[in-house]
């Protein structure tokens, strides 16, 4: 409090009692502007390959694109730039080490664009996408308009609008179904691991012909309708159709779509939900079909009768074939009742055409195989059988070597085996025994017997005979050790007729033992062992950071540290081997003076923000003991081990909250090659190399041997991000030496006469940043900018290299961190990326290290005093009490203080908080601008909570037209105004009002109209936020994250609107997030490489120019390169070598490398001036 008084004397003259209270006062020192650093003025040096005329460089010295391509695309030139501005650019980037003058230069292009379809490049991405959607939008309006019919008894074929359900679509005016054939005819149905194109769907066909014109625009609506169209014959064909499919799924997720918070939190009905969270439930709901339905339409459907497909058998479906083909009736009914409210939802929502053409082209993805994919089936699961093998090996030797510890109890000192169950089960013998008759009576056989066996074997040669007598000797050894053991035989009659399993071994070790049965590959030993068993890890020993492993129920797994000396008198057994444990694990001892030095090593700002966490309030002294004893990347839980040893948990990779149930998950893998996670040997490693191939997710993939062709299930949109998704495809990562199957995307193969031809998008989402933070500047004005645009890895002046610099650590994980910065993570997020990168790194120098690293790049968050609450401050120095500075900035902390002596909120007396100082400052402004457009000047109260306000008070709250009654913010500003009806007790219709309260209804529609306005929209095609967030009371880092990744997706669907456009011959396969991948006749292969090019050109011409920027930097204009492949691999030059393809492509399947192009090299094996003539016509 006394550097609050300190900090804030107010001038009582200056206020009134009702704004500050008099008791307090506030003295604000005004900032002290800065020298101005010289202007930069730099020659500059043409490139020799460039041309004077074509070559083009901003006032930064920044190469722009060549002169003949800006003149096509940028018809509107760019405004003069103040010379100020300029100056203050120079200086920014002077101030934070960046020499201009280091900037490399590209040889300029020569190239001729295809005429644009409008006056510029944001009419003519307009009108191609309006060109592509605008039949199928018509088609799906006049669907979702039209009723649909009652069941029909018969119909015909060939209609435009469809809403499927796999066994049943409803078309207008009729109704049709499908049955396969052995349902239809009543035969034994044989269950085949593959579908022959036979039993799939017509849809576009008579089932052997075309009906029609397959060309023109026909419309096929499913919710999750990707799993229909994988049942569909014709989109098995190598040529597209004029059929799209319109997924309602993905269309509620881009509306009212949930978080992975929120989906916990709707999953988890027995909890009562958080008051705050009441107001996004209303409008989002799960994905499913029926919890849509009952978001949209008011009620819930039953999905009961779906049991019958997922676990019946083909006799269920017969004896039950009218109920179920009902319950298709009425989930294509359902379906149909949720598009009729969600289509006037997300078109308003998303009102660019490209996002609509763009999401339809995304549902068209296909993906050939050939026979590789077979032979990569089987190569897989022979290795990963093999795999497996060797660790259920190495695992039951291990149980077998920890068997042994039964003897003298050596159990009891193992650190690892020491809580296991030791207890065995005891043998109880008989007390009689049956005796038996000791000799049988032996019939001699008869002499004609004899002579009859006789003359069926041939007589023993004397030479034989002789050779038996050296046998003698073993004879009489033999006879000796049976008489030896001969008790041990007589016990066998005093054994009971029921048996205990395995008597004598140890509990833990019975479960790991199977009876021998009818199993013909039965053996004896611990057969039934696996990686996910909890013994697993103890057998092998495994340490983290030296200590061992401990599993609790209710923690996971952890470790163990060793605090003390003597375990506690009150300790029951089984008791800790402390001994043993202190022998390879040193003891700890707390240093009094650690936490001070510790913090002495932060900034001060850091320090301050520190301090006022909550969570150093809620520590307890035990965390705060081991804190000064361990500093490693184990989780503190507050549990310890009788009273000697402390349990902490293995880091989670979701954060600290998380449990690890198996430390061998393929996320630790990393941790042995940092000897983080180690064991005795490398058998830990070998063990957990299985974990990567999941061969029942890799063959659940249909393949269509006839068409060899693989169904996707890919979902067009996902919260956030608005990116399309798919389970094993687009997370498939690339071929890794030590991951079986890893070569998965590979095996997508194009046809005999085709290839693949993509790209990737370089540096997507750092391009994307860095043009919105050098919006309100010049291209390369900011230091982020400039390091995304110029920099170079070379020279160390490319952004993670700075990066690397200034936080001291390598440049590949400063790439992680930056990547995570931009995504919203915190300064902790990047504390536990420190920590992960390098364990060895203590606790203090990870925070220092990230508070440098986020004091240098995101700068310092700064609160301006609104201007008619600055009247009265005075100058701290010269106590002038008249003087009025320009401006009064204040941290956070000082802000909200500030605001609470003051009786008011921090939104009412301060301008929007803005980060200042650091090399992206001006990105990090710019996202939360974007981001906290509807959240930023919400009236809240002295707790920070938002609170109603009655019009009275605020014209743009809107009340019902009855009682007005006021209408909270997150709920109307997010209610579906196609309605016209407002939420409260007396919500009326409009059309069922008075004549007042309709004008009134209308006046309180155009207010929400202004609002919805000035709501989160994506930066280039102007997509609205989720519902759910838009009314979440938080989730400003999700914000964030949406605003750069949304971001992203508008690129994509602005590529593939583009794509579609130049090349309409090509056929999009998939996209992986920054690529993307289209199949091509081989003779066209360059036209679309070239197609590619210009497409990224165009698209991020159109991004720049919304956001003001009429202008493009030339290393970005163009990729990198474009691959023309065989395959579907990230580079055309990868041999894909792994586990399962040791031989590589080339020599294990016969593909050969592929092309990887330039933009020089594509003008050379293309005719530019014959391309644009063509797209032109």
């Amino acid at each position: 409090m006394r550097n609050i008084k300190k900090l804030c004397h107010i001038y009582r003259r200056g206020y009134s009692n009702d704004i500050l209270p008099s008791s307090e006062s506030v003295i604000i020192r005004q900032n002290k502007p800065e020298k101005d650093i010289d202007n930069l003025e730099t020659p500059v040096e043409i490139h020799p390959e460039n041309d004077p005329k074509e070559f083009r460089v901003n006032d930064v010295n920044i190469q722009m694109i060549s002169k003949n391509i800006y003149d096509q695309l940028f018809r509107t030139p760019q405004p003069t730039l103040d010379a100020g501005l300029i100056k203050s650019c120079l200086n920014h980037l002077e101030k934070h080490g960046i020499d201009i003058k280091k900037s490399t230069y590209l040889p300029d292009v020569q190239l001729k664009i295809p005429k644009l379809q409008g006056k510029d490049i944001e009419e003519h991405f307009f009108n191609i996408g309006e060109t592509q959607c605008a039949p199928y939008r018509t088609l799906l309006q006049k669907l979702s308009t039209n009723n649909l019919p009652k069941l029909p008894k018969s119909g015909c074929i060939v209609e435009d609008n469809s809403i499927i359900n796999v066994t049943l679509i409803q078309i207008y005016k009729n109704t049709y179904g499908w049955v396969s054939e052995p349902l239809a005819n009543d035969n034994k149905h044989e269950h085949h691991n593959s579908v022959r194109y036979e039993d799939l769907i017509p849809l576009e066909t008579d089932g052997f012909e075309p009906v029609g014109d397959i060309t023109r625009p026909r419309m096929v609506v499913g919710h999750n309708v990707s799993y229909d169209r994988s049942k569909i014959k014709e989109q098995y064909w190598l040529n597209k159709t004029g059929v799209r499919f319109m997924d309602t799924m993905s269309m509620h997720i881009c509306v009212s779509g949930v978080t992975s918070y929120q989906r916990t939190v709707l999953k988890d009905k027995n909890k009562e939900p958080h008051p705050h969270d009441d107001e996004w439930r209303e409008v989002s709901s799960l994905n499913g079909l029926s919890d849509v339905h009952r978001l949209y339409c008011g009620v819930a459907i039953d999905k009961q009768t779906r049991d019958v497909f997922v676990e019946g058998c083909l006799e269920d479906v017969q004896n039950n074939f009218q109920d179920l083909m009902k319950y298709c009736a009425g989930d294509v009914i359902a379906t149909h009742n949720v598009l009729r409210a969600l289509l006037p939802l997300f078109l308003e929502r998303f009102p660019h055409p490209v996002t609509f053409a763009g999401m339809l082209e995304l549902g068209s993805a296909y993906l050939p195989v050939n026979s590789n994919w077979s032979q990569y089936l089987d190569s897989a699961d022979t290795v990963f059988e093999d795999l497996k093998l060797e660790s259920q090996q190495i695992l039951s030797s291990k149980a077998d070597e920890a068997c042994r510890m039964m003897e003298n109890e050596g159990y009891k000192e193992d650190p690892w085996m020491w809580d296991q169950d030791w207890s065995v089960q005891k043998l109880k013998l008989k007390k009689n025994a049956t005796k038996k008759k000791d000799t049988i009576e032996s019939k001699k056989p008869a002499s004609e017997d004899v002579n009859r066996i006789s003359s069926k074997f041939e007589l023993l040669s004397d030479e034989y005979v002789d050779s038996l007598k050296t046998n003698e000797k073993v004879t009489h050894d033999f006879e000796n050790l049976n008489k030896k053991f001969k008790y041990l035989y007589d016990l066998g009659d005093l054994l009971p007729v029921k048996r205990p399993f395995l008597a004598g071994y140890p509990a833990w070790y019975r479960k790991l033992c199977t009876k021998p049965g009818k199993d013909p590959d039965w053996r004896a030993g611990a057969n039934n062992i696996t990686t996910s068993m909890q013994i697993t890890p103890k057998l092998l020993r495994l340490s983290w950071e030296g200590y061992p492993l401990h599993h609790l129920q209710s923690e996971g797994w952890g470790f163990l540290v060793p605090y003390s000396r003597h375990i506690a008198e009150d300790a029951k057994e089984p008791l800790v081997p402390l001994e043993k444990i202190l022998e390879i694990c040193p003891l700890m001892t707390s240093k009094a003076d650690y936490v001070e030095s510790e913090l002495h090593m932060l900034p001060q700002n850091v320090e301050e923000d520190l301090s006022r966490r909550a969570y150093y309030a809620r520590k307890k002294k035990e965390e705060q003991a081991v804190a000064n004893q361990y500093h490693g990347l184990g989780v503190w839980c507050g549990v310890q081990i009788q009273g000697c040893c402390h349990f902490l948990r293995l880091p989670h990779k979701d954060g600290p909250k998380y449990k690890v149930g198996n430390p061998l998950a393929r996320d630790f893998l990393n941790m042995f090659s940092q000897n983080v996670l180690s064991a005795q040997g490398n058998e830990a490693e070998k063990v957990s190399w299985e974990l990567y191939y999941n061969a029942t997710t890799v063959r659940g993939f249909r393949l269509i041997p006839q068409k060899t062709t693989l169904d996707t299930l890919l979902q067009c949109s996902r919260i956030v991000n608005l990116f399309a998704s798919e389970p094993t495809w687009m997370t498939a990562s690339n071929a890794q030496s030590d991951r079986v199957g890893s070569e998965l995307r590979s095996m997508v193969t194009a046809p005999p006469g085709y290839r693949f031809v993509g790209a990737d998008v370089d540096s997507q989402e750092l391009w994307i940043a860095a043009l919105l933070g050098d919006s309100s500047l010049m291209c390369g004005g900011s230091a982020f900018g400039w390091a995304v645009l110029a920099g170079d890895k070379r020279t160390n002046t490319d952004l993670h290299s700075l990066t690397a610099v200034a936080a001291g650590v390598r440049r590949d994980h400063a790439k992680v961190i930056n990547y995570a910065r931009i995504y919203g993570a915190g300064q902790n997020f990047a504390e536990r990326l420190l920590k992960q990168f390098n364990p060895t790194m203590t606790i203090s120098e990870a925070k220092s290290k990230a508070a440098k690293m986020f004091t240098t790049t995101k700068g310092k968050r700064v609160y301006r005093l609104k201007e008619k609450f600055m009247e009265g401050f005075m100058d701290e120095e010269s106590g002038d009490q008249a003087y009025r500075p320009q401006t009064v900035e204040m941290t956070s902390y000082q802000a909200m203080r500030l605001a609470k002596l003051s009786g008011r909120t921090t939104d009412e007396m301060f301008e929007r908080p803005r980060w200042e100082g650091g090399t992206e400052s001006h990105m990090f402004n710019k996202l939360e601008e974007i981001a906290d457009v509807c959240n930023y000047g919400h009236d809240r109260n002295a707790s920070g909570q938002k609170q109603n306000i009655c019009i009275e008070e605020s014209e743009t709250m809107p009340i019902t037209p009855i009682r007005h009654i006021a209408v909270t913010w997150p709920i109307w500003s997010v209610k579906n105004r196609r309605r016209k009806c407002f939420v409260g007790d007396d919500a009326l219709h409009a059309r069922h009002a008075t004549l007042s309260q309709r004008y009134e209804v209308e006046t309180r529609r155009k207010l929400i109209l202004s609002v919805e306005s000035s709501c989160p929209r994506t930066s280039f095609l102007e997509g609205r936020l989720s519902r759910s967030l838009e009314a979440a009371h938080n989730g400003g880092g999700t914000k964030l994250n949406w605003v750069v990744q949304s971001a992203a997706a508008d690129f994509l669907h602005l590529m593939l609107v583009s794509m579609t456009h130049l090349q309409p011959s090509a056929r999009f396969c998939l996209s992986f997030h920054d690529e993307v991948r289209y199949l091509v006749p081989e003779e066209h292969k360059y036209e679309a490489a070239l197609a590619l090019q210009i497409t990224n050109l165009l698209t991020r011409a159109f991004c720049s120019q919304r956001v003001g920027i009429h202008d493009l930097p030339m290393s970005v204009a163009f990729f990198s390169s474009v691959e023309v492949d065989r395959v579907l691999r990230k580079e055309a030059n990868m041999d894909c070598v792994t586990p399962s393809n040791p031989h590589g492509l080339e020599k294990g399947y016969g593909i050969p490398n592929g092309e990887s192009l330039t933009i020089y090299d594509v003008l050379e094996k293309t005719d530019c001036n014959r391309f644009c003539t063509k797209e032109t016509k």
